[in-house]
């Protein structure tokens, strides 16, 4: 049987783990042909997908990888800085505004890697 429900697994991913554990657990007889499998295509009529999908998601799975979803990656460039020094650049330049300065982006951009090198020390 499947594993407990998992939100972003489909049913055709839960149908093609059927039939790879059933697969797996399969007896082999004397000339080495499986005996006893379930067939793909009864599976897809259970779980009514269409049998390629399950065969493409059993690829997946004999290759070795895992048809979980994994935590989404992140896009882009990693952040440059942190959530706090982050919030400190916010208070700076705040600060300079109520005061009276309005912040150039060469005294944002000079704040900011000001804070990046402390981490460094």
């Amino acid at each position: 049987m499947p594993r407990p429900c998992d939100k972003n697994m489909t049913a055709a991913k839960k149908a093609a783990e059927v039939v790879f554990a059933a697969q797996q657990r399969a007896q082999f007889d004397r000339a080495g042909k499986q005996i006893s499998t379930i067939s793909i295509r009864e599976v897809a009529r259970q779980y009514g997908v269409s049998d390629m999908s399950i065969r493409r998601h059993l690829r997946t799975l004999r290759a070795g990888h895992s048809l979980r979803a994994s935590p989404p990656a992140a896009l882009g460039r990693p952040r440059a800085l942190t959530v706090a020094e982050d919030a400190a650049l916010a208070a700076f330049v705040i600060w300079l505004a109520e005061a009276g300065f309005p912040a150039l982006p060469i005294q944002v951009e000079e704040t900011a890697n000001y804070l990046r090198n402390l981490c460094e020390l």
